[in-house]
């Protein structure tokens, strides 16, 4: 019942709606390993906002943290 009045309403809207299946398991649980990083003790200026400029295109992870600082330091750090 839950799909059904999900793919009403977005009907309604103009938005398509698919049931795909289940995510990766492996995916979801490195996105909720991520999401943690949203809390407030990991913004850790300079670094925090540095990272927002340098990724605001898509770039390497790797590239970004060295033009941010040491690569190493700044993942564990922002």
């Amino acid at each position: 019942m839950k799909f059904e009045a999900t793919g009403v309403a977005c009907a309604e809207v103009g938005w398509e709606f698919r049931l795909l299946g289940a995510p990766d398991a492996v995916v979801v649980r490195n996105v909720r390993w991520l999401a943690g990083y949203r809390h407030p003790r990991h913004w850790v200026e300079p670094v925090a906002t540095g990272l927002l400029e340098v990724f605001a295109e898509p770039l390497a992870l790797m590239d970004g943290a060295g033009a941010v600082g040491e690569p190493v330091a700044v993942r564990g750090r922002a």
